[in-house]
C-alpha cells in the first residue's frame, strides 16, 4: 500500500475467490398468469407489509476505487481486482476510478481531473493507495479485501430509491438526464445527487511509471461541480428530474464516455442508489422481511416473505430460482399465495401488480445453518441482473464455526478453504451439532435474536482483512458478556486490530478492548519467520498434550507473519514460539471468567499440521463445554498465575487468584521469610506489586483467604 504519509510500504495483500452457494436440482418449467389467479386479498395485503419494509428497489453497488499511476502495489492488485471482481459482476457494479495526489502527483489522471480526485480522496480519508470503498459505508479495505462476499451481500441490499441515468448526443454537447423515482420512504439526511463522467477502458502503449498499461473506469468529470447537488429526495411514489450538460473533450475516447449517478448522505456517506448509462433495465421493486436469519426447529417450518412488485410499464416474464446448500434431511421450497412452487418458478406478471412470495425451509435431524438463495430474473430482459435475496435458518447447532468472508492475503480465496480442518477436529471430539457459517449471517443471527443454543464460537480468520471489525468485536462481546465461549484464529488478527499505521486500516477500539478485555490478549510485533515452531506451555493442563510442532507458511515465506503475543490482565498462555520463555513470544492465549471462556491463537489452523490441528480444536471444544474438570483447569490457573514483567524493577502485576473473597498477598524471599503483606480486596483481578522496597534477587508470592492456600510462584527483582 502506498500513503501519501510515507514512501512505498509493500503490500500484504492480493486477492480473493467467489462465494458460492450450493445449488439445488431444478424442477420442470412450470407457467403461471397472474391475472387469473386472485394473489391475495387487501386484508392479508395489509398483514403483510405490516411486517415488511418499506417498498424497495434493488441497490447497485458503488464501487469507488483510490490509486495511482506510480503505485507498485497498485499494478499487481489493480489486475487481479478487476478480473476478479469488477468484469464479472459487470451486471451489478458500478465502479469509479480516483487517482490521488501520491505516490506522484504527476500521474496525468490526477491532473486532469484534480477537484475530483483531491475532494473524494478527502471525503473517504483515504490514506494509502490502493483503496477501495463500497456503497460509501458498507466497506472501505484494500481491494485484494474484497471478495465475492462483498459484492453480494451488498448487492442483497435493496434501496427505497431508483436511479436512472440517461444521456442524448447532440454533437459537440451530451444531454444528460438522471431520473430519481422513490419507492419507500427515504429517512431525513443531507443528501446530495454526484454525476460522475468516466472513462471506461484506457489502454497505454507505454506503461506507466508501475507497468500499468490497463486503466478502467477513471473519473473524468463531476456534474454541476464535485460537490454534486444537493437534494430533497422525492416522496413515495413521486419522481424528480435533474438535467446537466457536458462539452465534449475531443482528446479523450468519446466512445468510451459514460455517467454514473449516485446519491448519497453526506454525514454518514450511505450511497442510497446508483444508476448508470449503461444500465439495463430492470424492472422489480421488493419487500422483504426484515428477518433473514431465524432459529429453527427439526420438521416445524419457518417462512420468510417476499413481496415482489413488476415497476415497468408492460408485462414481463420472470423466473424464481431457489438455491441453498441444505443438507439431504431438509426440505424447502418457493410459495405463491401458499401454493408450493418448488425450487424454480416462471410467471408473467402484469405491470403495477404485485407477488406475495415466502421462502419455506423444514430442517431435519441435522444440525446445520442453511443457506438460501431466493433469485428473481426477467426472462424478457437476460441482460438485467438477477436480483437476490439471502435467507438462513439455523437449527440444532451447538458450535458454530465462522469462516471469515474477507477475501485472503495472498489471493487463494477465503477462510472456507480449510473449513475441513474444524470438522476433522470436531470429529475427534466427538460432536455432531457443530456447523459452518460466516461473520455477516453471525451478525444478523445476533441481530435477529436467532443463536438460540449456539453455545460455542469458533472464528476461523485465516490471513484476512478485515477481521475483528468493530460490528464484529461488539457482536462477539455481547455473545461472550451472555455466556458463550469464543476462540479465534488467524495470522495477522494481532496486528490488523493494534497496530495502528499507515499500512494498516483495520485497528478498531472495540477490537482491541475485545482481545485486551475477554481474551487476555495484547500485541508485541508482527513477529518473524524465525519463530514457526508452535510450542506448548507445558505447565498448562488442558494444552500441554500439544506436541511441539512446525508452524507451515502455509501463504508462502513471503507472506508469514507470526504475531507475537504478551498477556494481558487474567489471560494465561498456552503457546509460545520455539519453546521460548520470554513474555514477549506468545503464540496462544485462553482466558475465562465464571460466565465464559476464550482462546486466541497467532497462527491459522491452516498453518499446523493436521494432528496438530485436531488437538488444538478437540481440547478447545472439550474445554469448552467442561468436559475437563473444574478442578484440573484450578490447579493449572494456578500454576500458570505468572507475574509481569518478570524480572520487575519498580514494579510487577500479578494475576489474582481466588478472588471471590478478601485475602493477603504473602511475599517471601528464598529463605521463606515474610517479607511483605498486602491486603487483597475481593473480586480483584490484577495487584500491581512495587518493588522497589525489595532488594534484587528472587522471590515467591502466595495468595492465603484463610480458608486456602494458592500455590508458590517465583518472581525476580532486578534493579
Amino acid at each position: 500500500m502506498y500513503s501519501y504519509f510515507s514512501t512505498v510500504i509493500s503490500s500484504r495483500f492480493r486477492i480473493n475467490s467467489k462465494f458460492e452457494v450450493g445449488s439445488t436440482e431444478l424442477i420442470p418449467f412450470q407457467k403461471f398468469n397472474v391475472s387469473t389467479m386472485r394473489i391475495f386479498t387487501f386484508l392479508s395485503l395489509m398483514l403483510c407489509l405490516s411486517s415488511m419494509a418499506q417498498a424497495q428497489v434493488p441497490r447497485y453497488v458503488l464501487i469507488e476505487h483510490f490509486t495511482n499511476t506510480s503505485c507498485g502495489p497498485c499494478a499487481s492488485i489493480n489486475p487481479v481486482f478487476d478480473a476478479n471482481i469488477i468484469k464479472p459482476n459487470a451486471q451489478v457494479v458500478r465502479h469509479i476510478a480516483y487517482h490521488p495526489w501520491w505516490p506522484s502527483n504527476q500521474d496525468p489522471f490526477y491532473l486532469y481531473a484534480l477537484d475530483q480526485n483531491t475532494v473524494r480522496t478527502q471525503y473517504y480519508a483515504v490514506a494509502g493507495v490502493p483503496d477501495a470503498v463500497v456503497n460509501g459505508n458498507f466497506v472501505q479495505s484494500n481491494p485484494s479485501s474484497i471478495s465475492q462476499a462483498t459484492v453480494d451481500n451488498a448487492w442483497s441490499k435493496s434501496s427505497p430509491l431508483k436511479v436512472t441515468t440517461n444521456w442524448v448526443d447532440s454533437g459537440d454537447t451530451r444531454d444528460i438526464t438522471v431520473n430519481l423515482k422513490a419507492f419507500g420512504d427515504i429517512p431525513p439526511g443531507d443528501w446530495r445527487l454526484h454525476v460522475v463522467m468516466v472513462e471506461r477502458e484506457i489502454n497505454w502503449t507505454v506503461p506507466a511509471a508501475n507497468g500499468e498499461k490497463y486503466f478502467n473506469d477513471v473519473v473524468r468529470a463531476m456534474f454541476p461541480d464535485v460537490n454534486g447537488t444537493s437534494i430533497l429526495p422525492p416522496v413515495k411514489g413521486a419522481s424528480e428530474t435533474f438535467n446537466f450538460t457536458y462539452t465534449e473533450d475531443t482528446t479523450l475516447q468519446l466512445d468510451q464516455l459514460a455517467v454514473i449517478a449516485f446519491v448519497q448522505n453526506q454525514e454518514t456517506k450511505e450511497v442510497l442508489n446508483t444508476g448508470s448509462t449503461y444500465d439495463v433495465p430492470l424492472n422489480i421493486g421488493i419487500e422483504t422481511t426484515p428477518i433473514t436469519v431465524a432459529a429453527g426447529t427439526p420438521s416445524i417450518s419457518q417462512e420468510f416473505a417476499v413481496v415482489m412488485t413488476n415497476t415497468g410499464e408492460i408485462d414481463e416474464n420472470y423466473r424464481f430460482n431457489l438455491l441453498s446448500n441444505q443438507p439431504a434431511d431438509w426440505a424447502s421450497e418457493i410459495t405463491i399465495d401458499d401454493q408450493p412452487f418448488g425450487q424454480q418458478y416462471d410467471i408473467s406478471l402484469p405491470a403495477g401488480e404485485v407477488l406475495n412470495v415466502k421462502v419455506k425451509v423444514i430442517p431435519g435431524a441435522s444440525a446445520y445453518v442453511g443457506d438460501y438463495l431466493l433469485e428473481i430474473n426477467s426472462l424478457d430482459n437476460p441482460d438485467a441482473p438477477v436480483l437476490k435475496s439471502k435467507f438462513h435458518v439455523i437449527s440444532g447447532v451447538t458450535d458454530m464455526i465462522i469462516n471469515n468472508s474477507s477475501a485472503l492475503g495472498n489471493g487463494a480465496g477465503t477462510p472456507a478453504l480449510w473449513k475441513g480442518l474444524f470438522d476433522s477436529g470436531f470429529t475427534v471430539a466427538g460432536n455432531t451439532t457443530f456447523a459452518h457459517t460466516d461473520e455477516l449471517v453471525f451478525q444478523a443471527a445476533d441481530l435477529n435474536n436467532a443463536l438460540t443454543g449456539v453455545q460455542n464460537v469458533y472464528f476461523n480468520a485465516g490471513w484476512s482483512f478485515p477481521t475483528l471489525t468493530a460490528s464484529l468485536s461488539t457482536d462477539l462481546k455481547e455473545f461472550v458478556q451472555n455466556g458463550g465461549n469464543v476462540f479465534v484464529c488467524g495470522q495477522d488478527v494481532a496486528w490488523a486490530t493494534f497496530d495502528i499505521g499507515t499500512s494498516n486500516t483495520y485497528a478498531t477500539a472495540e477490537g482491541q478492548e475485545l482481545l485486551k478485555d475477554f481474551f487476555g490478549v495484547d500485541y508485541v510485533n508482527d513477529g518473524a519467520a524465525a519463530d514457526n515452531k508452535l510450542s506448548p506451555n507445558v505447565a498448562d493442563a488442558l494444552y500441554d498434550e500439544v506436541a511441539e510442532s512446525t508452524i507451515n507458511a502455509y501463504y508462502t515465506a513471503t507472506y508469514y507473519f507470526p504475531d507475537n503475543l504478551k498477556v494481558y490482565g487474567t489471560g494465561v498462555p498456552i503457546f509460545s514460539y520455539n519453546n521460548s520463555t520470554n513474555p514477549l513470544k506468545v503464540a496462544g492465549i485462553r482466558n475465562n471468567d465464571p460466565g465464559f471462556k476464550t482462546v486466541f491463537l497467532a497462527p491459522g489452523v491452516e498453518m499446523l499440521n493436521a494432528v496438530t490441528s485436531d488437538k488444538v480444536i478437540s481440547i478447545t471444544h472439550d474445554w469448552f463445554h467442561g468436559l475437563i474438570s473444574s478442578t484440573e483447569f484450578d490447579q493449572a490457573v494456578e500454576r500458570l498465575m505468572t507475574s509481569y514483567p518478570n524480572p520487575a524493577q519498580s514494579y510487577t502485576n500479578i494475576p489474582v487468584v481466588n478472588s471471590a473473597n478478601q485475602q493477603d498477598l504473602i511475599i517471601t524471599d528464598l529463605s521463606g521469610k515474610k517479607v511483605s503483606t498486602q491486603r487483597i480486596a475481593a473480586h480483584s483481578e490484577l495487584y500491581k506489586l512495587e518493588t522497589t522496597q525489595f532488594a534484587s534477587g528472587q522471590y515467591f508470592y502466595q495468595f492465603v483467604n484463610g480458608k486456602a492456600t494458592s500455590v508458590a510462584q517465583k518472581f525476580q527483582v532486578n534493579h
